[in-house]
């Protein structure tokens, strides 16, 4: 999936950032298959290697639909109100899946099959089993 943001607000700096997003809803989950838009909202900061970020997103119909967090290092403080678009990856898709891929039914099977996320899925597997257990 690719993630754009477009904002305004009172912003300064830069940082780079490490993303988890969680999706609230059924029908926004449904809407990434065509694509979604919408309004969002957030806040973050960073100094050094110190920084947080967070931002939620929704509509009128159907409230908050999607939160994220994010670990920032850099420089920059601020907020912001956003469109915030999410749509498939189309090339990255294509060389994962091939050329005629169908991300629907991507969506609808168990995952664990793409042998390119296979390291990731086992620092995942680690870092819960961590979080649990120890």
């Amino acid at each position: 999936m690719t993630f754009v943001d477009y904002n305004v607000g009172f912003q300064i700096g830069g940082t780079t950032s490490s993303v988890i997003v969680c999706i609230l809803t059924n029908e926004f989950a449904d809407g990434l298959v065509e694509g979604v838009s919408k309004v969002s909202g957030g806040c973050g900061f960073a100094l050094g290697s110190l920084g947080l970020g967070s931002q939620g997103g929704g509509g009128l119909d159907g409230g908050l639909e999607l939160i994220s967090v994010s670990t920032q290092k850099g420089l920059q403080f601020g907020g912001n109100v956003a469109n915030t678009q999410i749509h498939p990856a189309d090339e990255l898709n294509k060389e994962a899946y091939g050329e005629d891929y169908d991300i629907k039914a991507i969506l609808s099977r168990p995952g664990g099959q793409l042998k390119a996320a296979e390291t990731l899925r086992e620092s995942l597997i680690a870092a819960t089993k961590a979080s649990f257990w120890d």
